[in-house]
């Protein structure tokens, strides 16, 4: 093929080995489409075109920084560790694709590593401290609990009565560190004795409350000169007269 030399009149003409073996062989991973001769054109067009790549200032990146920033904070500390996850991914998504947008329309380069970096090292540190903060409230809870449990228990006879012909060893297992197990006994006239044994609905912090009111209505109930079936008759006018929690 014979190149003429008016082809080359007021044009620019970029030269670039392509052949097997050459320096330009790999320039790119995009080779195969798109040599390298291609891209030292676009870098002179842009040149004369005054055409570049433009970047966001600092202030605008701390910008960003600070208004992503705020929203994966937002939303760590209002959602719980999953749902906080879930929505730290869709906001390293959105603002990728946000960023890619902007770039490929008006040619505004944004940094994406820093801000990722940032988000996840928000969502990281708030985790932790929400996790610390949680765990701190446990062993406060676990504490009151074990007080519970010993206040509950000074509710139950401290002292067991003698009863000929009997040995008594109540014990009570809760499920819970308090529960609504309850006993009491009650010495009647000529060596007889009584025996309550309740258990309340449910468990837990509710039940025990519950458990403590009963007993003490109880006590106030079991006077030697009523029979049983009256004692229980009164206990249960009073609890459903002043119980609201349905136990």
């Amino acid at each position: 093929m014979t190149v003429r030399p008016e082809w080359f009149k007021n044009k620019v003409c970029v030269i670039g080995l392509t052949a097997t073996g050459t320096s330009d062989m790999h320039p790119n991973p995009f080779e195969t489409l798109y040599p390298g001769v291609g891209i030292q054109a676009e870098v002179f067009n842009s040149v004369i075109n005054n055409s570049f790549i433009g970047r966001v200032s600092r202030w605008g990146n701390l910008l960003i920084f600070m208004l992503i920033g705020g929203i994966v904070s937002f939303m760590t500390l209002k959602t719980r560790p999953i749902k906080g996850l879930i929505g730290l991914a869709m906001c390293i998504f959105f603002f990728t694709a946000v960023s890619v947008l902007i770039f490929n329309i008006i040619g505004v380069w944004i940094d994406l590593v820093y801000p990722i970096f940032a988000m996840i090292l928000v969502f990281l540190s708030i985790t932790l401290y929400k996790y610390i903060t949680e765990w701190k409230k446990r062993l406060l809870f676990e504490n009151e609990l074990d007080i519970a449990k010993r206040i509950q228990e000074s509710f139950l006879p401290k002292s067991l009565p003698e009863a000929h012909g009997l040995v008594l060893y109540p014990a009570m297992f809760t499920a819970k560190q308090v529960g609504g197990d309850l006993y009491d006994f009650v010495e009647l006239p000529r060596g007889r004795l009584g025996v309550m044994i309740g258990d309340v609905s449910g468990k837990g912090v509710p039940a025990s409350l519950f458990m403590a009111m009963t007993t003490g209505a109880f006590r106030f109930f079991a006077v030697e000169d009523l029979p049983p079936h009256e004692v229980l008759k009164k206990l249960n006018e009073k609890l459903t007269r002043e119980s609201s929690t349905n136990l």
